[in-house]
């Protein structure tokens, strides 16, 4: 009875499910590649001894961590199909960004 289910919901929500599994998925691998190359690039800092690089590079692996979330939702707004009175919050938030 499963397919008898989807063709009650129609293509849109499906398409839509699917597009937010995907953007997910791929901000999630993105965000832990992120975090596997910040650990060798300290690492890497550590044993030039370098200061500069001890303190770059945790600022630069914040940073891209927390970009990350944010071009998530970015991406994501528009799923939402928000009222037409409320396009100024998704402007205004993809301006901050």
């Amino acid at each position: 009875m499963f397919p008898v289910r989807l063709a009650w919901f129609g293509r849109a929500p499906l398409t839509a499910v699917l597009y937010a599994g995907w953007i997910i998925s791929s901000l999630w691998l993105i965000f832990r590649a992120i975090r596997a190359v910040e650990k060798r690039m300290y690492l890497r800092a550590e044993r030039t001894g370098s200061l500069l690089g001890k303190v770059i590079v945790p600022i630069l692996g914040h940073t891209l961590r927390l970009a990350v979330p944010l071009l998530g939702v970015i991406l994501l707004l528009p799923l939402l199909r928000l009222p037409e009175n409320w396009t100024w919050v998704t402007q205004k938030a993809s301006v901050v960004c």
